[in-house]
């Protein structure tokens, strides 16, 4: 490879680890300065689910068509496809959402629709006058890097990064079954952070304290950094 500026995928990993890391930093500093509330940090956190689950559905579309592997219809296997699996991921994750969202609404709003008037009210106090924006663009930033430049990245992304002698290295092995990891690991991290959140809220909101949210906010935080940070010597893919 020709010398130059070269960054490798261990470097670009630290930066999406240091980037959700600043993402769960917002909230906390929202919680204690901006006067948020348990509803408007599970609100964020919601959306966060929305943003994770669009990059996902991004990634399995990147994902070589010979490793799709096989899925289930009507008691039989078929040939998975990109469009078939995206659509049945974005079907859970639908569901998933629109669940999550009228629990979070039916336990935790308080009394916060009797002073929304409309979608539209909805939208301006929870994400623009609250600040919220700005850590959903962070974790969307974040989101994208890490797709962008993960195990399969796009053609598009090797060009560019041939073009300003950027060398991406590989810090882990590509997954066997690429699209379960994708789903699971999506499913998962989903599941174990909004049980967390939502706890952290409901104990908050019978003790009258912030103090536990933003325990579970720190929580988060380190977990997010040690899962995205790179751990291993990188491995360099062929230019």
């Amino acid at each position: 490879m020709a010398s130059g500026w070269i960054i490798s995928e261990r470097v670009i990993r630290m930066l999406v680890a240091l980037l959700f890391a600043g993402y769960n930093l917002i909230p906390l500093y929202g919680l204690w300065a901006w006067s948020w509330d348990a509803f408007q940090l599970l609100i964020l956190y919601w959306s966060e689910t929305v943003v994770l689950a669009g990059w996902a559905m991004l990634r399995i579309a990147f994902v070589p068509t010979d490793l799709l592997g096989m899925v289930t219809i009507n008691g039989g296997s078929v040939k998975a496809t990109h469009r078939l699996l995206i659509g049945g991921l974005a079907t859970i994750a639908g569901i998933f959402c629109a669940a999550h969202l009228l629990i979070l609404c039916v336990i935790f709003s308080g009394d916060w629709f009797h002073r929304l008037h409309g979608i539209g009210d909805f939208l301006w106090t929870f994400y623009i006058a609250s600040g919220a924006w700005s850590a959903l663009l962070v974790v969307t930033a974040a989101a994208g890097i890490d797709v962008l430049t993960g195990e399969y990245r796009p053609q598009f992304v090797n060009a560019i990064a041939r073009r300003l002698r950027i060398a991406p290295g590989r810090a882990t092995p590509p997954p066997d079954d690429p699209v379960g990891y994708i789903i699971g690991g999506l499913l998962s991290r989903i599941v174990a952070m909004q049980v967390a959140i939502i706890c952290g809220a409901w104990v908050a909101s019978h003790w009258g304290s912030l103090a536990p949210l933003s325990i579970i906010v720190g929580i988060k935080t380190l977990i997010d950094f040690s899962h995205r940070a790179p751990a291993r010597a990188e491995q360099h893919l062929p230019p």
